[in-house]
């Protein structure tokens, strides 16, 4: 393969989109910021990195990933970001995108100290869900083939938003599987088998990888590949329950379906895994009145915790997940506030109170739901 040349800053293309930096180097493309001179908008500006020696076979990669635009021009949802232009830079070809503000799934996860609520994750999955089976009943399908937790962006309103098309599939005429538009694969543990083997994928595939996406979220752990749970005497795959106790049996039933090793052990469709996956929230989140004040409580997110608020007395209202979910955390906390107990006497300057500053949680909020856990209990 030939390396494309790498896109200078402040480099000005089809005489509208500027180049403002290189944000990252895949092994099949490259990813700028860029920025709309006449529309005054930052957008992504997506290059094919590597092509073909051979002439012709440059030129059909070429033709390969201009199809690709196009079929991805045409999708609108929600959950997926706007492909806005494409053109070729001396030979090599271009995606412009829309820029979506926020942080891929991988980043939350590795920020976030503690394990997630399986309500938030419940949510976020039947998002992708809805995209899912948008993408799947489009005609013909598309399979997206690398969804995993780097290519999902969660933008500032809780959206989750598919920002890496790379890896997008056009379902061949006679509906039996991917044909090949931009070569490529999801990561080891969120690939399924068939994707790992470089053989035909379709819906099935998407949903394996979901389910994966689903675990990890859960777990904070990436799943064992699946050739590595082909050849293993057991499943490796660990029942998320034993890391996160807010998981219900219901959840990790459907996982393990979604994350079947043979496609037609899978559900076949988004919509039948909607079907199978429990709902994130209650029904009556947000609907539900104080018991005390007989007012409307409002849903707010802590933590990664959705919880019941009464905005008149204060009332926290938790399921029996959510409180075990704090519960532990709160100890947590207690212990450590017990570490920096130890720490009162000793100087400013001493390295275990510069271990707590640079290791202990966020205080505020811990300090709040202590009082409320202790003082007036949980309702």
């Amino acid at each position: 393969m030939t390396k494309s040349a790498e896109l200078l800053p402040n480099t000005i293309l089809e005489n509208r989109y500027e180049v403002r930096k290189l944000i990252v180097a895949g092994s099949s493309t490259r990813v700028y910021l860029g920025h709309h001179v006449g529309l005054d908008q930052p957008v992504i500006i997506k290059q094919l990195r590597e092509l073909y020696p051979d002439r012709r076979q440059a030129e059909e990669q070429s033709e390969q990933f201009q199809v690709e635009a196009r079929l991805l021009a045409k999708l609108r949802h929600p959950n997926l970001v706007q492909v806005y232009d494409t053109f070729s830079v001396e030979g090599v070809p271009v995606l412009v995108m829309e820029m979506v503000p926020g942080r891929n799934l991988e980043q939350v996860v590795t920020t976030e100290k503690d394990l997630f609520c399986e309500s938030t994750v419940l949510k976020w999955a039947h998002q992708l869900l809805d995209v899912l089976n948008y993408l799947h009943t489009r005609v013909p399908p598309v399979i997206v083939r690398g969804l995993q937790p780097s290519n999902i962006i969660l933008d500032p309103s809780q959206q989750l938003r598919l920002v890496d098309f790379g890896l997008a599939k056009n379902m061949d005429e006679k509906g039996s599987g991917t044909r090949n538009i931009v070569k490529g694969l999801g990561e080891d543990g969120f690939a399924s088998l068939e994707q790992n083997a470089y053989t035909k994928t379709d819906a099935r595939s998407d949903i394996y990888s979901l389910g994966a996406v689903i675990h990890y979220l859960l777990t904070k752990e990436t799943p064992p590949s699946s050739p590595q749970r082909v050849v293993a005497p057991t499943d490796p795959l660990v029942n998320p329950q034993e890391k996160n106790p807010t998981v219900s049996p219901a959840t990790w039933s459907a996982i393990q379906q979604m994350m079947a090793i043979r496609p037609n052990e899978r559900p076949n469709s988004a919509s039948e895994v909607a079907r199978l996956l429990p709902r994130g929230p209650s029904p009556t989140a947000g609907k539900r009145l104080c018991v005390n004040c007989h007012e409307l409580l409002k849903v707010e997110q802590m933590e990664g915790v959705e919880v019941d608020i009464c905005q008149k007395c204060g009332g926290l209202w938790l399921d029996e997940g959510e409180l075990s979910f704090l519960r532990r955390k709160a100890e947590t906390m207690e212990l450590q506030a017990e570490e920096l107990a130890k720490t009162i006497a000793l100087p400013a300057d001493h390295p275990a109170i510069q271990n707590l500053d640079e290791n202990g949680p966020p205080r505020p909020f811990w300090s709040t739901v202590l009082e409320m856990l202790k003082m007036r209990g949980t309702k």
